[in-house]
């Protein structure tokens, strides 16, 4: 069953080059990390950056995001601030999730 969810969340969201995903939504980040754990995949291969807008505070996005994840704040390894305002549901910026070498779980 977390198998199907994995693959409807990844082909409604995430990338087709690579197993990975970006969102807004604390609750499906959390899904999809979850699915990904039933496949065997650890979270030490997976890799988490943040994308922000440049009116938010980056540390507070950081501290927010690993909470969610439950990951230290060290293993978010990148923010990309964009220049332009949030957008109004967009309180925390997104995160991505992704499966280093990931092709085994495609």
């Amino acid at each position: 069953m977390l198998g199907l969810i994995l693959a409807c969340l990844y082909w409604g969201e995430g990338n087709k080059r690579e197993l990975n995903l970006i969102n807004g939504d604390p609750n499906l980040i959390k899904v999809f990390i979850m699915c990904l754990e039933s496949l065997g995949v650890m979270k030490d291969q997976m890799k988490f950056t943040l994308r922000i807008f440049e009116d938010m505070n980056k540390e507070e996005a950081v501290r927010y995001w690993a909470k969610v994840i439950n990951i230290s704040k060290i293993k978010i390894t990148n923010v990309n601030v964009l220049s332009r305002k949030k957008k109004e549901k967009l309180v925390n910026g997104m995160c991505r999730v992704r499966v280093t070498k990931g092709a085994p779980y495609f």
